[in-house]
């Protein structure tokens, strides 16, 4: 992945690059997306796609309306940043929707129909539980 950011840089001195398959080219969509993250302990980034095009971007953070993460919205994330809570523990506390899942019902709240057979999901971490079923369910 950083390879490809590099070779960005490199297309403005000397005009090379080496283009991205497909696979790589969505990995690097991901990346991006996760760069929107407002969680405070782990950024994630999601994209599903479907014949080599984008059908929706996800990231993990809070829900639309309820302060951001990182501004203080998930108390749970606040206490894991804090030292008081370990990683892993009182996951149902937290406010925070998963990259995969904001992927997923982006598809829905667009109308997209994401369960045909043939969409992938690029993500840049491992999914959950919940999430992978997720995944699973819509195909």
């Amino acid at each position: 992945m950083n390879q490809y950011i590099e070779q960005i840089g490199m297309i403005f001195v000397n005009k090379s690059f080496e283009r991205p398959n497909w696979d790589e080219y969505f990995m690097l969509q991901a990346e991006l997306a996760k760069l929107r993250s407002n969680c405070i302990t782990r950024q994630v980034g999601a994209v599903i796609v479907r014949k080599n095009r984008q059908l929706a971007t996800g990231y993990n953070g809070t829900p639309p309306g309820i302060k951001n993460c990182f501004d203080g919205g998930c108390k749970r994330c606040q206490l894991r940043m804090e030292g008081k809570i370990e990683s892993g523990a009182s996951l149902d506390r937290c406010l925070c929707n998963h990259a995969e899942a904001n992927a997923i019902m982006h598809c829905a709240i667009l109308g997209i129909e994401a369960g045909i057979a043939g969409a992938i999901l690029y993500t840049t971490f491992v999914p959950c539980l919940e999430c992978t079923k997720m995944a699973i369910t819509i195909g």
